[in-house]
């Protein structure tokens, strides 16, 4: 899944600079003249945007996002002697939290908004107790909460990794008998929930 989504992102920012480059050669010279702090730094941060490290959720705000380059430069004009580094981050921050808005919508709306809240308590208690490694790894997340999850959901390979790894997870001797994984009931009703969400999206993709 996050693999998916840099792979889109990688082509989005590809595009938009080469969209932008192509307008930039409709000018005249006197005007690309003009506009050449403009083009650097736009290249520059096509260069330096590209291989940052995002998790799944700043991924898919990202992909969402009309023109990513343009709310990178944007937020360079506002500040004054700063980092790339810096302003990258504080435009995918923001990015972010407009697509979390949209988001939360969504979930709103979102029939297995339960299953949600079940799956992320049991995720962060195992990870609480240094069993999710694998998974955080998987969706490169520092921590889980319902809107990671949700966007798990939606996508047939993230549904796949969270299944198989809930499997792994119950047919551990120590960690089966816990009490959230029964309270929760990760073999009864987790599994076969996400089992079945599998096969929709998987039949539906077909």
């Amino acid at each position: 899944m996050k693999e998916r989504l840099e792979e889109q992102i990688y082509k989005k920012i590809d595009k938009e600079y080469n969209d932008f480059i192509n307008e930039m050669f409709k000018l005249s010279k006197e005007e690309i003249i003009n506009n050449s702090y403009k083009i650097a730094v736009i290249n520059e941060f096509k260069e330096f945007s590209i291989n940052v490290d995002c998790n799944i959720l700043e991924l898919k705000a990202l992909s969402q996002e009309p023109n990513l380059l343009q709310s990178f430069y944007r937020n360079w004009l506002k500040y004054d002697d700063v980092s790339l580094s810096y302003v990258t981050e504080i435009t995918i921050n923001k990015i972010t939290d407009r697509y979390m808005t949209i988001l939360k919508e969504k979930m709103n709306k979102f029939s297995k908004l339960d299953l949600i809240k079940d799956i992320c308590e049991v995720l962060n208690y195992l990870d609480d107790n240094n069993n999710c490694d694998f998974i955080k790894e998987k969706f490169n997340v520092e921590e889980f909460s319902d809107e990671i999850v949700y966007l798990i959901l939606k996508d047939r390979k993230g549904i796949k990794d969270l299944y198989y790894y809930l499997c792994e997870v119950v047919d551990i001797d120590y960690l089966a008998d816990e009490k959230i994984l029964k309270n929760n009931n990760v073999e009864e009703k987790i599994l076969p929930k996400l089992k079945e969400e599998f096969k929709i999206k998987e039949t539906i993709e077909r």
